[in-house]
């Protein structure tokens, strides 16, 4: 096992690819080892490598100037976060998804002022695709959905992922440090029937990555959106005919998308849109900077 200095490191390592230092409470929540550390092994590996008991953000040696970077883009995100739970209250009243959250850079407030909004979204059995098409079609009616080879897409809305509630548990090639924190790090914005918890159930595989995550999600549980009655209604008019509309939404869609395809993950339970492949690229500048710092 890895020395209590090492491991605070590694959680360093890892936010300083995204410029985002990290407080005293992020550090402690995101610190990156298969088993837990003791508050006070961690406590005293804080005291050690910053000898500073009153610092707010923690970050690498000389790398103190994203600590003003944070701030910056801490100010734009709370607008983000608003538009998000607003978009999401919108998207609820579709009776085929199960939970709605925002995802990416948002989720940990450290978007550029210029960038757009990730969402995540969690369906009904078999009903990613009609799910994704109702979605796409609401956004576009707001006037709020991101549209290819839009240039300005502040603010805009990327629905970036669908996944079926049959096809919650990650793959074992996707069990990494870059998937296990974009799971812990999702902002849940609405559920039904305990989705979100049951998401986390299904890829408790977090936990080898990262051991002190379910105490960050203890704070949001606290804050989802439940329910909406009035989707009581569309449930029952229209839950039989999108589960017949599934596979016709599949196949436009897949038949439109086919030409544009490139690192985007499409299957039938499992849709994921990333034009560019940050896990990669993430997982290559995490391997480095480890080795960097001799902690590989």
């Amino acid at each position: 096992m890895p020395s209590s200095d090492a491991i605070v490191v590694r959680a360093l390592v890892y936010a300083d690819i995204f410029d985002y230092p990290l407080t005293y409470e992020e550090l402690w929540y995101f610190l990156i080892n298969e088993k837990p550390l003791s508050k006070v092994s961690f406590s005293q590996a804080v005291e050690r490598l910053f000898r500073k008991k009153h610092t707010k953000y923690f970050t690498l040696p000389q790398r103190e100037q994203i600590i003003n970077i944070r701030k910056k883009r801490s100010s734009s995100n709370r607008e983000k976060l608003i538009i998000a739970k607003r978009i999401a209250k919108i998207l609820s009243y579709i009776p085929t998804i199960k939970l709605i959250g925002v995802s990416g850079a948002v989720a940990m407030q450290n978007a550029k002022e210029e960038e757009d909004i990730d969402l995540f979204f969690v369906t009904k059995k078999r009903q990613s695709w009609i799910t994704r098409l109702l979605v796409i079609f609401l956004l576009r009616v707001t006037g709020m959905g991101r549209k290819r080879g839009e240039d300005d897409i502040r603010n805009k809305i990327c629905a970036n992922m669908f996944m079926s509630e049959e096809s919650l548990l990650s793959p074992p090639e996707k069990r990494n440090i870059y998937i296990a924190h974009e799971m812990a790090q999702l902002i849940p914005l609405y559920e039904k029937e305990n989705m979100y918890s049951e998401f986390l159930q299904s890829n408790s595989w977090i936990g080898n990555h990262l051991p002190n995550y379910k105490e960050v999600i203890k704070k949001k549980k606290k804050r989802i959106c439940k329910f909406p009655r009035a989707t009581v209604i569309l449930n029952f008019l229209l839950g039989g005919l999108l589960y017949l509309c599934e596979d016709i939404a599949y196949v436009l869609q897949v038949a439109y998308m086919r030409p544009h395809i490139t690192s985007e993950t499409v299957k039938k339970n499992f849709l994921a849109f990333h034009p560019i492949d940050y896990e990669k690229k993430v997982m290559r500048l995490y391997e480095e900077k480890l080795k960097r710092y001799g902690l590989q």
